[in-house]
């Protein structure tokens, strides 16, 4: 979202881990970010497939993504699929703004497929911070504890936190965790009960400062990093989902992105919304030069 790039995670398992060590909280998902969605298709029909070292790895698609697209079998089959927008997950809300322009480019998708738009969907989840903290933590530092405390002085503050709390994890913690993503994941199947597809916004504001403490406003109201730049992405990684982040235009001279969201095992359903979004509304292949804002 903001760089101006399609970018997009799979179903959790089609791109299996490695090299390197197996993560099985389901946070950690490989993707392209790339320049099209032709290209994100092209990736994943290179890297998905089963991986030896990974139990939880899926079997190639029957139909090679960049085959799909060309074909235009994939953007046919989105035709009369049942869509939700939403731009306010509950525990945080986009920016009037970019909620606002955000929305215009998921009409012109509905509009240009044929999507049937599903008012009144609760979408409203369980807020996954501290659960995905947690359970990323554990995946990195079940790797890598040994090798911090012995650099505690050299590392970012990041991988500092990160040490501390593994080294402090209670069963009573991780319990919680465990829990919490069951609550996220039964909320967010009974909102693909209801629909096939979802629309929000892929952050709730252009970039942030680059420098500085990492917080700011939305609408007014402070928040934190997580609100800033994962609520709306975080999770779908929990949940194992596909999604891909779609160009959506400039507010002040940066990037936003529009967010579509799958069932699982139809990523080509996010493939497709992106390739018929870049052929309705062409972005820029590449960066236009920095100004001064």
């Amino acid at each position: 979202s903001y760089t101006g790039l399609f970018g997009m995670k799979t179903t959790f398992g089609l791109v299996g881990t490695g090299p390197g060590p197996f993560q099985s909280s389901l946070n950690p998902v490989r993707g392209p970010i790339v320049r099209t969605p032709r290209d994100a298709a092209r990736y994943l029909d290179v890297t998905s497939g089963p991986t030896l070292t990974d139990p939880t790895s899926l079997p190639k698609p029957a139909v090679p993504f960049e085959e799909e697209l060309l074909s235009g079998a994939a953007m046919e089959r989105l035709r009369g699929k049942r869509v939700a927008f939403t731009a306010n997950v509950g525990f945080a809300e986009a920016d009037r703004q970019v909620a606002e322009q955000v929305k215009e480019v998921a009409h012109v998708l509905i509009e240009r497929v044929g999507l049937e738009l599903v008012e009144g969907v609760a979408t409203a989840l369980p807020r996954p911070g501290r659960s995905w903290g947690v359970l990323s933590t554990i995946d990195d530092m079940s790797w890598y504890a040994d090798d911090v405390a012995d650099r505690l002085d050299e590392v970012t503050l990041v991988h500092k936190l990160q040490h501390l709390s593994f080294t402090n994890l209670t069963p009573e913690v991780l319990g919680k965790a465990i829990r919490r993503r069951h609550e996220l994941l039964t909320t967010v199947a009974s909102i693909f009960e209801q629909v096939d597809l979802l629309i929000t916004p892929t952050t709730a504001t252009p970039a942030f400062d680059a420098e500085g403490v990492l917080e700011g406003e939305v609408n007014g109201q402070p928040v934190g990093l997580f609100e800033l730049s994962a609520a709306f992405t975080a999770p779908f990684n929990m949940t194992g989902q596909p999604a891909a982040s779609i160009p959506a235009g400039l507010i002040d001279g940066l990037p936003i992105g529009l967010q579509v969201v799958a069932p699982r095992h139809h990523d080509v359903d996010c493939l497709a919304a992106g390739a018929i979004l870049q052929e309705t509304r062409p972005w820029p292949l590449f960066a236009p030069l920095a100004f001064e804002r």
